[in-house]
């Protein structure tokens, strides 16, 4: 799962009071990672990324199948309710982002630099 702000600017909207309208109040709560339909185990290399941009983004009750910690950038994420306070993107997170969005569906489906569309390997 990846919780990623988009700046009005690049959807083409340059509204200065809409450049930081995405990525709030975002809740990932109770999910149970690493599990295939069905029940069997088939974990994640990464369960939640996020770029660290918004308000009241939270996570709480998550774990893996094994019932340990989940996998997340950054390793520590925000309990509930989260933080009134805005925090901008992290920029060393943000960073890896970038040549993904060059990503066009006609013109450019597979950007240079972009593991989007890469099968990471299998987890051990």
């Amino acid at each position: 799962m990846a919780l990623i702000s988009v700046p009005a600017s690049v959807r083409g909207d340059n509204d200065p009071g809409h450049q930081t309208d995405t990525s709030n109040g975002s809740q990932f709560m109770n999910n149970r990672m690493g599990i295939a339909p069905g029940g069997r185990a088939a974990p994640n290399g990464k369960d939640f990324f996020w770029d660290e941009e918004g308000v009241r983004n939270c996570w709480a009750g998550n774990s893996s199948l094994s019932g340990s910690a989940h996998l997340s950038t950054p390793a520590s994420l925000p309990g509930c309710p989260g933080s009134d306070t805005y925090h901008p993107p992290n920029p060393a997170t943000y960073s890896v982002l970038v040549p993904c969005t060059a990503w066009d569906p006609a013109n450019n489906p597979r950007p240079v630099a972009c593991d989007w569309f890469d099968v990471p390997p299998k987890p051990s």
